[in-house]
């Protein structure tokens, strides 16, 4: 057997050496060596030194195996297969695919606790809101009990249905992480323990897989710290957010209650109580003037004029109360406004029926003045009656009434000599006051304003130097005819 390999290896020499083989041949003018021929000659060489030393460097060979698989089999003791093995029994893909499904379990736990930790943190921001909201309520200090009690049950309804569609959303949720957990899980439990088992041996004896899966997890837990501070930290943002919020809100509602204070103030009058309470407890229309000008039939133009100014004046008055009015006060003001309008209602009242008082009153004199008319008409168509005659007893239609100067010198003049005295001239009169003849004229000065009748009076003449004559008008004598000289 070895000679044969030896011939094998000397025709590949052969192959390999080619024409330098030849040229040595040729070289050595015929003589040519035989390895072949060298070999069989060497076949019968047997030294027993030789296989003595084989064998004993075979023992001492399989001695150091030994002690050396001794000394591997005493340190890896837990190894009860090897990789060989597991190749041979295409275990490794198994160990592999139950490796992926325990992560790929853990990754669906891990799901299952977010979707848990997310509807915490979802439950927490609702309720945050809803006291938020119930804060700034409070915040508006409402007076209405009832309003207050509305708006908190809308903050409350909001809050619910909140909460319901939240619960909703997670249990859909969560059902669907579970269900993952659940598939990860039943794949894992169709593996055998051994297999398991095996798996975590592995990972063991396979060093940089177990560092790739050292690192991924020290990775995993520093990203998941890092949330986790993230996490505390948005929760403390929230919590600063949220009393920043309230000490801004309180900031404002103090801010703008003091203005408010100011534009609606509280005041506390005993006086201005008094009237408003006596004011508030009594119910006043609006003022209507036309409407009572019409129920108590008074058609006359200065009452009506009056009243229609005073309406003029009250409906602006109106106009600007109800703008005051509008504005949304809610204390001392509303009273105020509402105790003042009573007051201008009343005093509206007040005038309407002084002016009715008036009217009744008016009428009352008129009536009394319109029969003072009438006996006076009597008694003057007496009075000219007993005139008349005793002018007609004198011969004369004119006589003298009063005189107690130039300018008061009053005549009586008989009707039927009354168209002698023109509006141009009058009438040219003269009467004597004791021997002096004094001239003159009788003109139309007025009519009475009591009885209507005419008035005359006597203009005495200037003489040729255009002065008045001295007269003594203490020997002036009512009843004193005057002569008229006018035809």
């Amino acid at each position: 057997m070895d000679n044969d390999n030896e011939v094998k290896i000397h025709q590949e020499v052969m192959m390999f050496l080619g024409d330098e083989v030849s040229l040595i041949h040729h070289n050595s003018q015929g003589q040519s060596y035989n390895i072949e021929k060298e070999y069989e000659k060497t076949r019968k060489n047997h030294s027993g030194f030789s296989i003595i030393l084989l064998v004993s460097s075979l023992i001492v060979i399989l001695a150091v195996a030994f002690v050396m698989s001794m000394v591997i089999s005493s340190k890896n003791h837990d190894i009860k297969v090897s990789l060989e093995d597991f190749e041979d029994l295409n275990l490794k893909n198994l160990l592999n695919s139950v490796s992926a499904a325990q992560t790929s379990y853990d990754s669906a736990l891990k799901v299952v606790a977010r979707v848990d930790s997310d509807y915490s943190s979802a439950l927490k921001d609702a309720e945050l809101s809803r006291n938020n909201e119930i804060f700034v309520l409070d915040s508006l200090h409402l007076d209405s009990s009832q309003d207050y009690e509305n708006r908190l049950r809308v903050i409350n309804q909001r809050y619910e249905e909140t909460i319901e569609a939240l619960r909703e959303d997670y249990s859909v949720k969560r059902k669907e992480a579970e269900e993952d957990a659940e598939m990860f899980r039943q794949a894992l439990s169709k593996f055998d323990a051994s297999a398991i088992e095996s798996a975590g041996d592995t990972a063991s004896l396979d060093s940089e897989s177990q560092l790739h899966k050292l690192e991924l997890k020290s990775q995993e837990d520093k990203y998941e710290k890092r949330i986790a501070q993230l996490e505390a930290a948005l929760q403390n943002q929230r919590e600063k957010n949220q009393e920043d919020m309230r000490v801004a809100i309180n900031q404002v509602v103090e801010k703008y209650q003091a203005e408010i204070d100011k534009l609606d103030p509280k005041l506390s009058d005993s006086t201005a109580n008094a009237i408003i309470y006596g004011e508030t407890s009594q119910s006043k229309e609006s003022f209507n003037g036309s409407e009572v000008l019409s129920q108590n039939e008074i058609s006359e133009d200065s009452f009506v004029n009056a009243v229609s100014d005073y309406q003029k004046k009250y409906n602006q008055y109106m106009y600007l109360d109800d703008t005051v009015a509008s504005i949304p006060q809610k204390y001392s003001i509303p009273e105020y406004v509402s105790a003042a309008r009573s007051l201008v209602n009343s005093m509206s009242d007040s005038y309407m029926d002084t002016t009715l008082s008036y009217y009744e009153e008016k009428s009352a004199l008129n009536q009394k003045i319109e029969e003072g008319k009438e006996e006076m008409g009597r008694r003057q168509q007496l009075y000219e009656q007993v005139m008349t005659n005793m002018l007609t007893g004198l011969k004369s239609n004119a006589a003298i009434l009063s005189g107690s100067g130039y300018e008061d010198i009053i005549i009586y003049l008989a009707p039927q000599a009354r168209y002698l005295v023109t509006e141009e001239e009058g009438a040219e009169a003269e009467f004597k006051l004791e021997k002096t003849s004094v001239k003159g004229s009788i003109i139309h000065e007025k009519d009475d304003e009591i009885t209507g009748q005419p008035v005359y009076r006597f203009v005495v003449a200037e003489d040729k130097e255009g002065n008045l004559p001295e007269l003594d008008f203490s020997l002036l004598i009512p009843g004193q005819t005057v002569k008229i000289l006018s035809k």
